[in-house]
């Protein structure tokens, strides 16, 4: 999708609908209120009569005749006014939607008067989301599928509102095309994306975007000690790779902000194998790392000032002959041992090697996303990430950077009490407990491997199929990658 801001008059715009954003129970003004006048008092005639309320996500068409330049005008309800990003979002996924079906290619939005930056950078994010379509293995049309809109102008009423809106919109373009890349990513079928086709993609996106980019495969990571990463990987044809992307900021000798993703690009369990039902989704179980790599894209794109570095541990964990068994020991990164009692518990192993190395990049804070835990649905559903970590300034961070991008977190505790199940009478540590608060015991176990201020996301809820959120199509949401952009964005100077 297109997307442009200028300023115009809705009323005159050729194009084949309007869309009138309208606050929740709040009389039409403004742009929407001229919008109703040329068509006749055909708004205030559906709104007067309480058939639309204004109610975040709600839409309702209208067909007009003669006295503007389109003949649709979409309403749509803005909300209450208490989050203007996530009201703005709402509603650019509820206009996408609510366009769906129609012979619509162009449509412009009239913008409130006086319209918040927040609001129309969520309103664009809103709109690059809920357009996302993963369409690219189809070569034919679902029977009723109708071709997406693909332009949309936001109209300002002043040429300097257009002017002072025209970075927000910048900015939510190229933080929806993170999201999108890391939808793509996600969605991508297992045999499609290995290990080293993402590590491939990731390339791409540092020439793209000026990052300096390193990839070890298995002979340098025998070498540089990552042997857990090395143990899951040990029952897949496909080889392992260690990913790592740096946004070099202002000051590239700055401690830098270290991003982590788990990257199992497709997840059996191993020895330990997965039921069959629900076995095809597990391609997804690399969602953190694309949530990183989403957010190098952007944080490229945008030039943060601060030193970032995307790390991402890439794997499969399959079942062959060489495959790791519940009772192996191995040695991760940095040289701590693990008792390796369950195989499909292979998340927080390569994680541990990812950590490991993040201490040799001495840096300001890491914080990692994975989709570790199934308890973490247990706990929040699809509505939250889990929020765990060490350091209380960076969890506010990161509570902060959810704020701003619509991603929820809810903090959960990681007191000491939680460290004494993962106690193994042959290693350092093991990699399971004893079965109660898996989100937190995977984060204990995580806890392990760090020195440094540490964050940890356990993300298995929000990563897929979370549609009821307009701006959310089904499958994979890209959950993550704005916030990480939004968290380096807005990273104290080093």
């Amino acid at each position: 999708m297109q997307v442009t801001i200028r300023s115009g008059d809705p009323i005159a715009e050729q194009c084949d609908a309007v869309v009138v954003p309208v606050a929740e129970d709040a009389a039409l003004s403004g742009p929407a209120a001229a919008v109703d006048a040329a068509a006749g008092g055909a708004l205030s005639a559906v709104t007067e009569l309480g058939d639309f309320r204004g109610k975040a996500g709600s839409t309702r068409l209208v067909h007009v005749g003669a006295g503007l330049g389109a003949r649709r005008v979409l309403l749509v309800g803005a909300g209450s006014g208490g989050d203007p990003a996530e009201d703005g979002r709402l509603t650019g996924g509820a206009a996408v939607g609510g366009l769906a079906g129609l012979t619509v290619r162009s449509a412009a939005v009239a913008l409130p008067a006086g319209a918040d930056a927040r609001f129309a950078q969520g309103l664009v994010e809103g709109l690059v989301l809920a357009s996302y379509r993963f369409d690219r293995y189809r070569t034919t049309p679902e029977d009723d599928e109708t071709a997406p809109v693909e332009a949309v102008t936001l109209l300002a009423d002043q040429a300097s509102e257009a002017r002072d809106l025209n970075a927000a919109v910048d900015r939510a373009l190229i933080l929806g095309d993170a999201a999108c890349l890391a939808r793509d990513l996600v969605n991508e079928p297992p045999n499609h994306l290995s290990p080293a086709a993402l590590a491939d993609r990731a390339v791409q996106v540092a020439d793209e975007r000026g990052l300096r980019s390193l990839v070890l495969g298995p002979a340098e990571l025998a070498e540089q000690g990552f042997g857990a990463l090395l143990g899951v990987s040990a029952g897949s044809a496909a080889e392992p790779r260690f990913i790592v992307l740096e946004h070099a900021g202002q000051d590239a000798d700055a401690a830098p902000l270290v991003l982590v993703g788990k990257g199992i690009t497709f997840d059996s369990g191993g020895l330990s194998i997965k039921t069959g039902k629900g076995m095809e989704d597990m391609k997804t179980d690399m969602a953190g790392a694309a949530a990183v790599l989403g957010a190098m894209r952007a944080i490229g794109g945008l030039d943060c000032r601060q030193r970032v570095i995307g790390l991402i541990a890439a794997t499969e964990n399959m079942t062959g002959p060489r495959a790791q068994r519940p009772g192996d020991v191995v040695r991760s990164c940095g040289g701590v041992t693990i008792e390796v009692l369950n195989t499909d518990a292979e998340g927080r192993l390569v994680l541990s090697d990812a950590l490991g190395y993040a201490a040799s990049l001495q840096p300001a804070a890491v914080v990692d996303a994975a989709t570790l835990t199934g308890a973490a649905i247990v706990a929040l559903g699809h509505h939250a990430a889990a929020l765990l970590g060490t350091d209380e300034p960076l969890l506010r961070a990161v509570e902060s950077a959810a704020a701003a991008s619509g991603e929820r977190v809810w903090r959960l505790p990681l007191w000491d009490v939680y460290d004494k199940p993962l106690k193994s009478k042959v290693a350092d540590i093991k990699n399971i407990g004893d079965g109660g608060a898996g989100t937190i015991i995977g984060a204990a176990f995580l806890k392990r491997f760090v020195s440094y201020p540490w964050a940890h996301l356990d993300i298995a809820g929000t990563a897929w199929d979370v549609e009821e959120v307009s701006y959310h199509p089904s499958r994979a949401t890209g959950y993550g990658a704005r916030l990480f952009t939004e968290l380096a964005a807005h990273w104290p100077s080093p």
